[in-house]
């Protein structure tokens, strides 16, 4: 069975669980399959994100948090940003509070900048309507300065 699928696997099996199981066992769990990850796993995992459930997502953004690989594999920060993109409002909601890890001195797509940008403008209306317990302008502006910093290191793409 490929990394991926013993990934996936994991997640649909247990994810019904409390967030104690999360937090206690859960999470450093996911942490090892992703540490054991090829290239092309991470490309496949990737590439697959976007078909995937909302409260599977949110389960690998939150183990992304404390995962630390080489930084030739993949950019597990950029990662979070592109998953917070892909999340429903109620757990994006959730994920807002860590995006700050995007800023880690290593260059983002200006393209992915701009969707979690466009994420946050759709998530602000949303939270608008039930709570206003996030600093929008914080977030937009840790936007500006990812792309800033883009610019400067020549990732624009």
């Amino acid at each position: 069975m490929s990394n991926l699928k013993v990934l996936r696997t994991y997640i649909k099996k247990n994810k019904n669980h409390d967030n104690s199981f999360w937090e206690v066992v859960g999470e450093a769990t996911i942490r090892d399959y992703l540490t054991d990850f090829s290239a092309y796993d991470w490309d496949e995992l990737i590439s697959g994100l976007k078909y995937w459930p909302s409260d599977e997502l949110i389960i690998i953004a939150v183990a992304l948090t404390e995962l630390h690989l080489e930084p030739n594999l993949t950019d597990t920060n950029a990662l979070y940003g592109f998953i917070f993109t892909l999340v429903e409002n109620s757990e994006a909601d959730y994920l807002i509070q860590h995006l700050d890890i995007l800023d880690d001195g290593r260059s983002k797509s200006t393209s992915l900048i701009n969707q979690i940008r466009n994420r946050i403008g759709t998530l602000e209306t949303y939270t608008s309507k039930i709570h206003n317990v996030h600093d929008y302008s914080y977030y937009y502006d840790l936007m500006n300065t990812l792309v800033k910093e883009s610019q400067i290191q020549g990732n624009c793409t």
